[in-house]
């Protein structure tokens, strides 16, 4: 019987003092990097292991390095609808390496497609693996903050006292709710905001009374965001500032170099580029389904089908597309998915893509 596969561990920066050159911290850093790679790819030859595509250039990884070194808390921004594929358990042993109280965070990005007994299953999940969480929604955030400046303007009122307004409406209906309410909820621009500083004022004040950080005056806390490209992170940003500070992008890449953004005169981020960590795949159709993989580069298109098949559910893929999928079979379970041949098919004919006057053309 196989045991479970090796952890997979980030490449580390390596250790230097400050009498080092530039030249021999650059030669350093190389040296490192090659070792974690070739130990990547000997790991996938001789345990015959399927890895994630993942981040090769060190540059970005240096990014990461400084960003890790310069926060008070490492907050990982993840697509809420499947988080534990882009959560790193590594980047928060790495974090801890750092610094004891480096603590991590995990921003549940995009939960307002969660219904709320899925948001509860992942809080327990996180409350019981005690790490820290919020449910956010970058999107229906901005969306909010268009709203109200709308609103400011038909109203003939000045935004900051519409918002003020809105700021205590909020906080009398939290006060309202249960406990196990306020536990899923998914959190506004300002709310985030709040609980971020806390989670950094909290990490500071737990560190050594000579940490340095403790006494320096106006320091702000600093909140290193860290996620893989097309969760949400740049979109946080934007929506966190009301205005448009990073390239919201479809693909890595846009935002090259860390960048300190400060917040309020309390609070910076310290935004890392978006960085895909190796992880372990079932298959090359399972990245493709989770978007690791981009769609044009697809050669084979049943495979991924019949996972995104599997996942949405029949009921749902009727109810979203209009039409009726072909019954299971007499011994299968009333809810089985389709095949992807099925799924392909019933689109394509539906969207009049055939080839001729043949059968209806899957690709």
């Amino acid at each position: 019987e196989e045991g479970p596969p090796p952890p997979l561990r980030l490449p580390r920066r390596p250790a230097w003092t400050p009498d080092m050159s530039p030249e021999e911290l650059d030669a350093q850093e190389r040296t490192s990097f090659l070792v974690w790679r070739r130990n990547l790819a000997g790991m996938e030859e001789e345990e015959r292991l399927v890895l994630t595509p993942f981040e090769k250039n060190l540059e970005v990884w240096r990014q990461l390095w400084r960003v890790l070194e310069r926060s008070d808390i490492v907050v990982q921004v993840v697509d809420a609808r499947d988080p534990l594929l882009y959560r790193s358990d590594d980047l928060e042993a790495y974090a801890r390496d750092i610094h004891p109280t480096k603590s991590s965070f995990i921003l549940l990005n995009k939960a307002d497609l969660l219904p709320t007994h899925v948001r509860k299953m992942w809080a327990d999940y996180f409350d019981k693996a005690h790490v820290s969480y919020a449910f956010w929604s970058a999107f229906v955030a901005s969306e909010e903050q268009t709203a109200l400046k709308a609103e400011a303007a038909e109203r003939g009122v000045e935004l900051e006292d519409l918002r003020a307004a809105r700021r205590k409406a909020r906080r009398r209906a939290a006060a309202a709710m249960s406990a196990e309410e306020r536990r899923v909820a998914v959190l506004d621009g300002e709310e985030l905001l709040e609980v971020l500083e806390e989670e950094a004022k909290a990490a500071v004040q737990a560190s050594d009374p000579g940490d340095p950080r403790r006494s320096e005056p106006d320091r702000r806390f600093m909140v290193g965001l860290v996620g893989y490209p097309n969760v949400g992170k740049s979109s946080t940003i934007n929506a966190l500032f009301g205005s448009k500070k990073t390239a919201v992008a479809p693909t890595p890449g846009k935002t090259k170099h860390f960048q300190t953004l400060n917040v309020s005169s309390t609070l910076c981020i310290c935004d890392c580029p978006g960085l895909v960590m190796p992880k372990f795949a079932n298959s090359k159709a399972e990245m493709v389904a989770a978007g690791v993989i981009p769609i044009d580069r697809l050669t084979d298109i049943r495979a991924p089908t019949d996972i995104v098949a599997a996942r949405v559910g029949r009921w749902q893929l009727e109810e979203r597309y209009g039409f009726r999928l072909p019954p299971p079979e007499a011994h299968e379970a009333p809810d089985t998915a389709p095949t992807a041949a099925q799924l392909l098919r019933l689109l394509a004919t539906q969207r009049g893509w055939t080839a001729g006057a043949g059968p209806a053309a899957e690709a």
